[in-house]
């Protein structure tokens, strides 16, 4: 099963739903899920099957729709722009001799979230849009990304267009409860990839590359933590709370923020 589900992706799937309440739970599995089979630029995170099952499952009526998936989808937006910029460059925007030597850079980087993988990227953010404008069913009173991965936590608001159309609040929550601590000079780094110095100039190269703007836009809300932290999720119907706590010496839990994930 395992050589079948790595020769042929589409062949089994890992992803799956639960529903708790009125609020509907989707896994995204972002890892096994993918297809790198085709032409750089046609790259995509979830499998073109796969997504479609996604899609589906995200339409009805909830009170509250989650996504979780492997790897975050928003980053900084200086991470965003490197990665997405490395996709162009390793599909030969640049040239055959640049191609290879970033594709070679790009995997020891391990650029691998969704903006490295620019057309799922962009499908996720119709699927947001579409859900958080109830496109496909009854808008949820929110809907929230969750991840991890990174070895830190934080929040981020997403914004969509000013078209007069009314939408669901849309976060992405990540938190890694039990990480690889991050040596303060990689900890300086990430702060610096969210400024907006770091986000002009990989957006710079980004253009350079033929990258377009992302469809959507995004904001830090809460964070980033460098701990051994917990994320806790309280519903009471339609309103819902985010909270965030790191691990102390002794028996208890410090606070380190919340955030309201329903207006």
């Amino acid at each position: 099963m395992a050589t079948k589900a790595d020769e042929d992706p589409s062949s089994f799937r890992w992803s799956y739903t639960r529903d708790l309440c009125g609020t509907r739970f989707v896994v995204v599995d972002s890892r096994a899920a993918r297809d790198l089979g085709g032409p750089e630029r046609d790259r995509r995170m979830v499998d073109a099957e796969e997504w479609a099952w996604v899609r589906e499952q995200c339409a009805g009526d909830h009170d509250h729709l989650f996504l979780a998936t492997s790897v975050p989808v928003f980053v900084a937006k200086g991470i965003h722009w490197t990665e997405a910029a490395s996709e162009a460059l390793a599909a030969g925007a640049w040239g055959p001799r640049v191609a290879k030597r970033v594709e070679t850079a790009r995997r020891a980087a391990d650029l691998e979230h969704w903006s490295a993988f620019g057309h799922s990227f962009d499908e996720m953010a119709e699927l947001l849009d579409d859900v958080a404008a109830g496109r496909l069913g009854r808008a949820p009173a929110s809907v929230v990304l969750l991840s991890g991965d990174v070895h830190h936590a934080y929040v981020d608001r997403i914004g969509f267009p000013r078209d007069g159309e009314r939408r669901s609040p849309v976060l992405q929550a990540v938190c890694s409860p039990y990480r690889n601590p991050l040596p303060p000079g990689q900890r300086r780094l990430i702060r610096a990839l969210h400024t907006r110095t770091a986000w002009g100039a990989a957006r710079l190269l980004g253009r350079a590359a033929g990258v377009a703007d992302p469809p959507v836009g995004w904001r830090r809300e809460l964070g980033p933590w460098f701990d051994n932290q917990l994320a806790w999720l309280e519903l009471d119907g339609r309103r819902g709370r985010l909270r965030f706590q790191r691990s102390v010496p002794g028996p208890r839990l410090e606070d380190l923020g919340a955030i309201d994930i329903a207006d």
